[in-house]
C-alpha cells in the first residue's frame, strides 16, 4: 500500500452576481470594442498605448477586427476572425505557421521556460503556445518571443485570438504586464464574462471567507484498484477547494494521479477532477464516462514534489486550476446537490500500478 500526503483547504463560496460591459462605440479612453464581435478590451491603469495607426474593422472575407497596443518593448494584439470554424487547435497551429511566412522569420521553435517547460495550455475554451523565432532585421538577427492565444468567440463559427512579441529576456515580464489586459477581455454570452474574469471573482469571495472544514494534512493511503479518500464531512454545493499534495518516491510506482472530488452524495455520485503524473487531466462524474479532459505540462513528478488543485463551484458552472494557473472551466449542470468534499488518489486502476 502507497501513501500520499494530502493538504486541503475548503471554504464555502458565495455567489455572486455577473457583469457584463456594454457595447461601446470602438475605441473610448483606453478601453475598444471591437465592432464586428462586440468583446471589449480594456488597458486602463497600465502603460499600453493603442496604435490607432494598426486598428482593422472586418477586413477581408474572414472579417478581421485587430486592436494593436504598444509600450516601448513588445507588441500585443487582440484581434476577432471568422477563421477556423471556431477550433482552438487548428487556430493556434495555423497562426503559428503563418509566423514561418513572414519575411526574415527563420528557425521557429516551441519556446520553453528557464526551467525548460513549454509554455503550451489547452482547454475547451482556449489553447494557447508560445514560440520562438529568430528575425532578420536587416542589422542582423533579432530573437523573439510568439505568444499565441486563441478563444472561441462563436462555437463553429469565430475565434479571439491574443498574441504577445517580445524579447526572450523580456518575455516573463512583458507577459505580466499583458495580463491584466488579458484578464480585462470581456465576450458578450448572455451577460457573462470570460472564463479568467469570473473564476479571479469567485476566488477573491471564497477567499475573503473562513473556512468551513480545515486547513487539515494528513495521509491517503491508495494501491492498484483502490481509491484512497480523505473525505472533509462538509454538506455544500457551492465551494472553493485548495488541495496540495506532495508524492511518493517516483521508483515505487509508474503512474499515479490526485485529484478532488465535490457534491459527493455517497457511493459514485460525485464530480471529481483527476489529474495523473503523466500531465493528463479528467472531469468526470463517478466512474462515468469522461465529461472532459486535456493535458497540463508542470506537473511535478518528482520525489517530493507538492501540485496544487483548485476547485470553484457556483451553480452549473464550476472551475479547475492547477499549480494556480486556471485549466478550465467546468460543466455542472449533472449535479446541483450539495454534498461532501474529498481529495483522492487511485482514482484509475491503471494508476498506482507498481
Amino acid at each position: 500500500m502507497l501513501a500520499l500526503r494530502t493538504f486541503l483547504v475548503a471554504a464555502v463560496m458565495l455567489l455572486l452576481g455577473s457583469s457584463a460591459v456594454g457595447a461601446r462605440m470602438q475605441l473610448s479612453g483606453d478601453e475598444w470594442t471591437s465592432p464586428t464581435y462586440g468583446f471589449s478590451v480594456s488597458w486602463t491603469g497600465t502603460d499600453w498605448q493603442a496604435d490607432a495607426n494598426a486598428m482593422l474593422t472586418a477586413v477581408g472575407p474572414e472579417k478581421l477586427d485587430r486592436l494593436h497596443l504598444i509600450n516601448g518593448v513588445s507588441s500585443l494584439y487582440i484581434e476577432g476572425a471568422t477563421r477556423y470554424e471556431g477550433s482552438l487547435p487548428a487556430c493556434v497551429e495555423t497562426e503559428a505557421a503563418l509566423l514561418a511566412q513572414e519575411g526574415g522569420v527563420s528557425n521557429i521553435r516551441v519556446f520553453e521556460d528557464e526551467d525548460g517547460v513549454p509554455l503550451i495550455a489547452d482547454g475547451p475554451d482556449a489553447s494557447s503556445m508560445a514560440f520562438q523565432l529568430t528575425l532578420d532585421a536587416g542589422n542582423g538577427n533579432l530573437e523573439l518571443v510568439d505568444y499565441i492565444e486563441c478563444r472561441v468567440l462563436v462555437p463553429g463559427e469565430s475565434v479571439l485570438i491574443i498574441t504577445l512579441v517580445a524579447e526572450p529576456k523580456h518575455f516573463q515580464d512583458q507577459m505580466s504586464l499583458a495580463q491584466p489586459v488579458i484578464d480585462s477581455i470581456v465576450v458578450p454570452d448572455g451577460g457573462q464574462n470570460n472564463p479568467l474574469q469570473v473564476y479571479g471573482g469567485l476566488l477573491a469571495a471564497a477567499q475573503s471567507e473562513p473556512s468551513i472544514a480545515g486547513p487539515l494534512s494528513g495521509e491517503v493511503s491508495f494501491g492498484p484498484g483502490e481509491l484512497g479518500v480523505e473525505r472533509l464531512g462538509v454538506r455544500e454545493a457551492d465551494v472553493y477547494v485548495r488541495a496540495q499534495f506532495a508524492h511518493p518516491e517516483p521508483e515505487e510506482i509508474d503512474l499515479w494521479d490526485i485529484g478532488i472530488g465535490f457534491r459527493d452524495t455517497g457511493d459514485d455520485n460525485q464530480f471529481r477532477v483527476i489529474v495523473d503524473s503523466d500531465g493528463r487531466w479528467f472531469f468526470k462524474y463517478g466512474v462515468d464516462d469522461v465529461i472532459s479532459q486535456g493535458r497540463i505540462t508542470d506537473f511535478d513528478a518528482t520525489a517530493g514534489g507538492v501540485n496544487t488543485i483548485e476547485v470553484v463551484t457556483q451553480g452549473d458552472t464550476g472551475y479547475f486550476a492547477f499549480n494556480e494557473r486556471l485549466v478550465t472551466d467546468l460543466d455542472l449542470s449533472e449535479s446541483d446537490i450539495a454534498g461532501d468534499v474529498f481529495v483522492g488518489s487511485g482514482f484509475f486502476d491503471e494508476d498506482a500500478a507498481v
